[in-house]
Formats: C-alpha cells, structure tokens, sequence
C-alpha cells in the first residue's frame, strides 16, 4: 500500500472539543493484511495489478470494480459473472457467483434443487433429504446500497478476488460445498454521484476532521439513486431498477445467508445483527436462533483483532423494506453491517486515533469472511432449518393456513396493474375468483365482517404458500408490536421525549396503494377460484377512441390514475378537455365525478385531426373515450354546456429542489411526473428562487424542506399567487405558509390554541350538512315561534380550559406523535381535488404537523371517518373537537399511533385549498408521493398538479 506521508495541522482536545488534525507521519499508514497466510492464483490478476492502487488505499469507481469483475470473469473458472439489470442513469448491475467448477456446470441444477426445497409441497422426506445432501448453501453478499457508504464496495471486490483466486485447501472445500454470491456495489448511480463530489472537494492536504465537507458532500450526497430514493427501503415496494432486478436475481438463489453492509457515522464503531425489538412478529425462530451464532462468530473475529463492535442498540428490525429484513422474511439468514464512515483518508476518533479508509474495508471484510465460515460450519443444520420453515409456510395447519386477502375489482386498472406487477415481482401465487363468493374477515379500517360478499374477479391471495412470512408482511393489515417493546417505548418517551422506532410503522401494500381489500379468515376455496391471469375480472377495456363518429362529445371515465396525466398530455397537444365535477348520464352512458370531457364544439382546429391525437394518447394510457351523442342529462343531471363541466388549462409545472429542499419528497414527486407518468416539468433551485421569473409557469410546488427559501421569496410567491398561479406545498414548506405573514390561512394547531371554537365549528358544519334531518312543517310555518333554529354546536361544551392547560397538554401529545403510521381520513365526495378517490383514503402520516382550516378554507379530507356507535349516547370530544352522538371517530389503520397522537391528529385537514387572489395555495400536510407507493394520495397531488389551473385558479383569456 502507498502510504501517504504528509503531516497537516493538529488534533488537540480543548474543552472537550474537537479541533483541527495534526497527523503524525504514519497517521494514515494502515499495513495489516487482508488475507495473511493465503495463497493465490497467480493466473488471476490482483485487484491492485488491474486498478493501480492497493485494496481499500481509496475507494473505488463503478468503472473501476466493474473493469475487474469482467476480467476475472474471463480469468477464472471459479467465477461466473451475471447482470441483474441497469441503473437509471445506464450502468450495469452486477452479481459475481463463486464455486467450484463442478458446482458452476451445474448451476441450473443446483437453483431447480433449491426451488424444490423452497416450495416442499408434495416433496417426501426422502426426496428432501436427498436434495439437502447434494445441494450447496448458498451466500449473497451485498455491497454499498447507499452510494455514499463506501467501505462495503471495495470490501465486496476484495472478498470477490479472495474467493475465486484462493488456493488453499480451506477455500478450495468452501467452493464446493458452498455458492457465495458477491453483489459488490448496490447503488453505482449514487456512489459515483458522491465519488465526484468528493474529487471536487479533496485538497492536496489530507483532512481527517469527520466535519469536513470532504466527509458530507453536497446535496443530495450519494445516499440515494439517481431519484433520490433510498433503495434500504425499497425492498417490499419495488419501484426502482436496482431493486426489481436484485429481487428477480435472488428469487432464483434462494440464499440461506444475505449480508447488507452499511456505514453509519465517522465517530461510531461497527455494528452487526441482531437488531433490538420491535421485531416484526414473522421472523422465525429459526433466524433468531442463528443470527446469535453468526454474532458469536462475528465478534470473535473483531476480539482477535481488538477492534471495537456492538449489536442492537438503535437497529431494529419491525419495517420489512431494509435488505437484510426483506431476505429473513424470503428465508435467509439477513445480517446488517454498519461501519463508521470514513470517505476518503481517514477519521480522527477522541481516543486520539485515526481510523483510516483502508481499515474500514478490513472490518468490513472480516466480517464477510467470518460469516462465510460460519455458514460453511453449520451448513448442515442452517439447511434442515430453512427446510423446517419452509414446509411450516405450506402446512395446512401451520400459522398462515387460514388466511387470505382479498382484493376487489376496481375501475383504477393501473393501480391494480402496479399491485398485481408487486406481487408477481416477488413471486406470489394470486387466484380469480370464478364466481361471487361470501366470506368473513376484516375490512382496512379494523372492522370485522361476518359477510363480506366478493363478486366474481375478486384476487384472492392465500398466505398458505411459498414465501408465506413475506407475502404477510406486506399485505397484513394491522401487525402489533410486543407488550415489552410498547412498554419500554412509551417508558423512553415520557422519560426523554425519545423514540426507539428507525421508520415507519404501517405499510400495508393494500393501504399504501388504496385498493378495496379485507383479510379474509378462510384458506383458498379452490372450487371458487382459478389461477390469477392478467386483467380479464377487471372489466376489460378496448383503449382508445370508439364511434368516431359520434356528434356530440368522448368521455374518458376518471377513475384510472392515468386520467390526469392524459389531461394533461392532451391539452399540450391542442386538445381542449373539460372536467366533470359530479355524476352524470348521457344518452345510455353513466360516468363518475372526475371523467373528461372533449367535445367537438371545444377544438379549435379544424378536421379530425384532434380525433386521431385523442385515439393515440387513450391508447397509450390504456384509457377509452366513448362517444356520445347527446349532452343532455335527464332531469337534474347535469348537461354539456352547464357549469359542471369546467375548461382545463394547461399546467405549466415547476418544482423547487437542491438545499435546503428534502431530497426525498423531490425525488419522489420527480420521478412520479418523469418517470411514473412521463410528464414534463421545470425543476428549479430553491436558492435561486427570489431571482426566477415565475411568471412562465402556473404551477409550482415546494416540496417539503424549503421553509427558509419560502420565507425569503414571499412577497415574489404571493405576487405570483395572487396572479393566477397554484402553489402546491408539503410538509415543512407548508408549514411555513401556514403561518402569520404566510400565503395561507391554515394554521398548525399548536399556533390557534387559543382560537380553537373557529375551526371546531367548522367541523360541525360540515357534519351537519350532511345529517341533519329537515322538518318541512317548521320551514313552511307561518308562525314564528314554530320552529327552533338549528345551530351545529347546540348541545357542544365549547370550554376547553385555559390557554395555559391547553398549551401543555399539546406540548405533552406532540412528543408522541408517530414517525409513520398509516391513518384514514374521510373524504369530501364534490371536492375536484378528491376525483378518483373512495368514501376514505389511507394517509401515511409522519409529518408531526396537524393543519386546522375554518371558513375561507377548504378540507378535502379530514383526518379520521365517522362510524356508527350505538353505544354512544352523547356528544364526545376527541383531542380538539367534537364528535356527534351515536358516532364514533376510526383513526389508525395500521402502526403504532398512541392516545395522545390521535387526539390532536382527529379531525386534522392532511390537505387543504384556498383562494388566494386570482390563484390558489394548497397545502399537504406529508409527502403525498412517498417513496414512489402512496398511490392514493399520490391521486390527489396529480389532481392539483393537472387541474389546478383550470379548476382552483383563473386564468386569462388567449384574444
């Protein structure tokens, strides 16, 4: 190794603070070796012969790793170079597969044996036993899936070299016995994204200072992929290349052992599985009993070496999207690697060390090595045990035998298209069913059902099958937590206003994509059902335009999520649309709130050739427009020229992003519009704002983070407003315009404690108008005194205390808020931003932040649904407000929401709308695009984004 030799300025304790380095000569020299007393394959080229640096002197370069995998694929015969898929931004994703030669000529072979063992049914003991003989065990080894933890990569390509050019007996017994799997860099798109940060900013004087810009980058660092996701959770969602490609890949090897190596921060040691509670409750004993082992093993390696090393602490394992969960759910052993970080040179640690890049690699690939060994040990034991869990998942009276979810047909073919891609992408079995079928169960917002009729094309999903822990962690409803970890988190938060949670606690795949479903108390009824295929029980569609001929006007129903975005692709082509805000018949068709309308009398050009764009952008969308021939509505229904049907405009969109923006929620709305929908958009600096003409857009969000920019740039935003434009803000950049001196008459709850009888009276009224019962004979009476008045707070305790108590209870329930639960909120059914929308909708709510409109403003959803409860004889307030007799309030849908949470969300708006001027402001409380999987919210937000000129806003008239 090149040691570097320069001596910069001092490390001092003052105060007990770090201050500048000083290195000493050999600060940076790190000279143990990687592999001491190994031999290797002359033949095989070494990775320093190939890049000209030695293992882990610096990190290394996609280009770099990949330049050595693709000759020692040509090199060896112990190695097999695969792809799993490519990047966004185009760079090929590898896997390495090691073992002996024998095992390689075999490897289809040896992947139908492992299939075999993991579906078991109808596989004898014998036969079993046979296969777990002759059989290899089976290791993936995964490297750097965030792109700014370096170390793994550079360990897995150290690892990768060790394994198939070693020459000794140990490696040589290893190869044939097992299949290690090297997955090396896990997010190229990011780690080269931060690798050219940290070129920029490295000095000719190396810098050991962990605050150093040399060891943060820049926004959006490399943590994510190329739109800004964090590919640790996208695991059970699937919704990026990196991640659909690797699940594909290990489907087919069915690991018993899958490393995620991670860093964490430069001042930390290392940390390794197991995770500390919550648990999710479909980890196997199995696991439990093995990742101790591994842990023993683990941490004997670091003892020898004297390094330091923890386990548990902050990692839990409850949300089932990070690596090394996801795979204990398909089966394997997962274990985490958390390195301290170092980035380039090296990190000075209060124990007055430097811990250099280069010794990060080595602990990361100790610890690949000692897992190796320890799976290559107990190879034995580790495969009957899968085998025993395995057959456990099928067993008809095992722990998943009688339970299946159902989903119901849906107008939204997209939405069940993007489920039903899930699910095939993990390997599900899914059944149709053939005819209408009764069943008992549980619907999303707790509520058992003793007869839920499923009509015919209904999926059924039974949880008895290959893969049973996975497919339950993903579709169960409402998985709790142990009595102890609840205990010990509520103690943690009374005692320090401190959570244990790591992420979210709700994430039911039914919810997050709002698809009508229930949890259904039976196994499958076979004689009902017949193997899932395609869309056939879903009211197949012929895409396009039918009756061109037709005189009047096409209707494209609004259901599907593509709705919005066709809106918007036909009015950038010259098509004028409009927009349905309620039901309506037409001659001998029936369309729902939220359809589109283009009529003959609307297009401005002449011929047909506006018809033929509409055919081919229906097509693409996989939408129909019907023809008709009348725009009259019998009776009271709505007719074609009246105002219930509304010109869109054409959005012109600009999203802010960069610092201080959250990369997350950009990256997530970023890739809805350019990816998801294929729309196009300006994404704009948030520090430039004050400098940008808005006026070339009529739709600009702020996604969350953006607080301090907004505030600088509010006269310029409220001009802009005031104008005619929809201003779409999340999260903390709508709090910031719900605020005095802010665009928006919302406010957070905690800022009108004082004023609360406003805005609980505006939640009455809206109750009121939809129970209130009319007695014709007051309203026709002569006399005066023959009617009482009806007043929405009559019989409403308005007296909530002082100010003062009222400031400390919200002060107490704000620290327990949760970090992502997944809540109902009822929906107003004649709001334009709520088309395509149910009775309610799934929110995951995470923000803390608790938006309260009164008149002026609209809620368009209200945090929480009201039920029947005939037990309540009275009035009950709930948190703020109040709710009416024989009423009950259904909050929690799925995650931990404690009391004092749900009494300041109840009755809450998570989104709202409000004229300002000539244009509109529309807040969300969260992100309504998270993590690419919020399908319903995600809904609402392209409802504002499309429709908002046209519907929210005023625009000019083109002379």
């Amino acid at each position: 190794m090149r040691a570097i030799r320069s001596a910069v300025a001092t490390l001092s304790l003052v105060g007990g603070l770090l201050t500048c380095p000083v290195l000493a000569q050999d600060d940076l020299q790190y000279d143990e070796p990687f592999f001491p007393g190994s031999s290797h394959d002359d033949a095989i080229s070494t990775p320093e012969e190939i890049l000209g640096f030695a293992m882990g002197e610096r990190p290394a370069e996609h280009a770099e790793i990949e330049a050595c995998f693709l000759l020692w694929d040509e090199q060896s015969e112990r190695a097999l170079l695969q792809t799993h898929g490519e990047t966004f931004e185009g760079r090929t994703l590898y896997h390495m597969v090691i073992s002996s030669p024998a095992n390689l000529a075999r490897l289809d072979g040896i992947r139908g044996d492992l299939a075999r063992l993991a579906d078991p049914r109808g596989l004898s003991d014998e036969d079993a036993a046979a296969l777990l003989e002759r059989v290899p065990a089976v290791a993936w080894m995964a490297y750097s899936i965030h792109g700014d933890e370096l170390s793994g990569a550079d360990a897995g390509l150290a690892a990768a070299w060790h394994y198939l050019s070693a020459t000794g007996d140990d490696v040589e017994t290893m190869r044939e016995d097992l299949v290690i799997i090297i997955d090396p860099m896990m997010n190229p798109d990011g780690r080269d994204r931060y690798l050219g940060q940290l070129r920029e900013m490295r000095g000719k004087v190396p810098t050991t200072d962990d605050q150093a810009r040399l060891h943060g980058g820049r926004w959006p660092r490399g943590r994510t992929n190329h739109y800004m996701f964090d590919l640790n959770r996208d695991w059970t969602l699937g919704v990026n290349p990196e991640t659909r490609g690797r699940i594909r890949a290990i489907r087919d090897w069915h690991p018993l052992l899958l490393v995620d190596a991670h860093e964490m921060g430069g001042q930390d040691t290392y940390l390794f599985s197991p995770s500390r509670e919550p648990i999710n409750p479909n980890y196997s004993g199995h696991l439990h009993e093995w990742l101790n082992v591994f842990a023993g093993d683990q941490a004997g390696a670091f003892d020898e070496a004297g390094w330091r090393y923890y386990t548990g602490e902050w990692a839990d394992d409850w949300y089932p999207g990070y690596t090394n969960a996801w795979a204990a759910f398909r089966g394997a052993i997962g274990i985490l690697y958390e390195q301290a970080g170092v980035d380039w040179y090296g990190v000075k640690r209060p124990e007055g060390r430097v811990l250099t890049y280069r010794e990060s690699v080595h602990h990361q690939l100790r610890s690949t090595l000692a897992n190796i060994r320890t799976l290559y040990k107990n190879r034995d034991a580790i495969r009957e045990g899968w085998l025993a869990t395995s057959r456990e998942s099928v067993a008809p009276d095992g722990p998943y035998a009688n339970r299946s979810f159902a989903i119901l047909p849906s107008e939204n073919r997209s939405r069940v298209g993007a489920f039903v891609d899930l699910m095939e992408l993990q390997g599900f079995e899914m059944f149709e069913l053939t005819r209408s079928f009764t069943a008992s169960g549980t619907d999303r917002l707790g509520r058992e059902q003793e007869r839920i009729e499923l009509p015919a094309g209904t999926i059924l999903i039974p949880n008895r099958q290959p893969n049973a822990r996975l497919l339950a962690t993903m579709l169960e409803f409402d998985p709790h937590m142990s009595e102890a970890f609840l205990a010990k988190e509520r103690r943690e938060l009374v005692r320090t206003g401190s959570t244990e949670i790591y992420d979210i606690t709700g994430w039911s795949t039914p919810m997050m994509h709002d698809l009508e479903a229930y949890e259904l108390a039976i196994g499958l009824p076979r004689e009902f059902v017949a193997p899932f295929d395609g869309f056939d029980g879903f009211d197949e569609i012929e895409a396009g335009v039918d009756r061109r001929e037709a005189k009047q006007a096409w209707i494209i129903a609004g259901a599907d999520d593509q709705t919005p975005a066709l809106a918007m692709e036909l009015m950038r082509a010259g098509v004028a649309v409009r927009f349905a805000d309620e039901d309506f018949t037409w001659g001998n068709g029936s369309f729902g709130r939220g359809s589109l309308v283009v009529t003959r009398a609307d297009q401005a050009r002449d011929g047909t050739a506006w018809l033929d764009t509409l055919d081919a952008l229906c097509e693409a969308r996989g939408l129909a427009a019907h023809g008709v021939e009348t725009g009259l509505g019998a009776g009271d229904i709505a007719d074609i020229g009246g105002e219930h049907f509304d010109l869109l405009a054409e959005p012109k969109i600009a999203v802010l992003g960069e610092a201080p923006v959250s990369a997350y929620d950009f990256g997530s709305i970023w890739y809805t519009l350019d990816e998801r929908y294929k729309l196009p958009a300006t994404y704009l600096s948030a520090a430039n704002l004050r400098f940008t003409d808005l006026r070339r857009y009529n739709v600009l969000v702020l996604p969350s983070g953006a607080g301090s920019e907004i505030r600088g740039a509010m006269d310029d935003l409220r001009r802009w407003v005031e104008s005619g434009g929809t201003l779409i803000a999340i999260g903390s950049s709508a709090s910031a315009l719900a605020r005095e001196g802010g665009l928006s008459s919302a406010r957070d709850l905690s800022d009108v404690l004082g004023d609360l009888d406003a805005f609980e009276i505006a939640v009455l009224r809206e109750w009121a108008a939809d129970a209130e019962r009319l007695d014709s004979d007051q309203v026709w009476s002569h006399d005066a005194a023959g009617g009482e008045p009806s007043y929405p707070w009559a019989g409403v305790d308005l007296d909530r205390g002082s100010s003062e108590e009222l400031e400390r209870r919200d002060r107490w329930q704000r620290q327990f808020m949760p970090p992502g639960t997944i809540v109902a909120a009822r929906v107003d059914d004649e709001h334009w931003l709520t088309a395509g929308c149910g009775e309610y909708l799934p929110m995951l709510y995470s923000s803390g932040t608790v938006l309260m409109v009164k008149d002026g403003v609209e809620a368009p959803l209200r945090y929480g649904v009201i039920d029947d409860d005939p037990s309540a004889s009275e009035a009950r307030r709930i948190g703020w407000s109040t709710i009416p007799a024989g009423k009950t309030l259904l909050l929690r849908m799925s995650g931990l929401l404690w009391p004092e949470a749900a009494h300041r969300i109840a009755n809450g708006a998570p989104v709202t709308r409000e004229r300002v001027g000539m244009g509109q402001v529309i807040l969300f409380a969260d992100s309504p695009t998270f993590r690419a999987t919020a399908l319903g919210t995600t809904r609402v937000f392209m409802n504002a984004l499309v429709y908002g000129p046209g519907l929210g806003a005023s625009q000019p008239i083109d002379q």
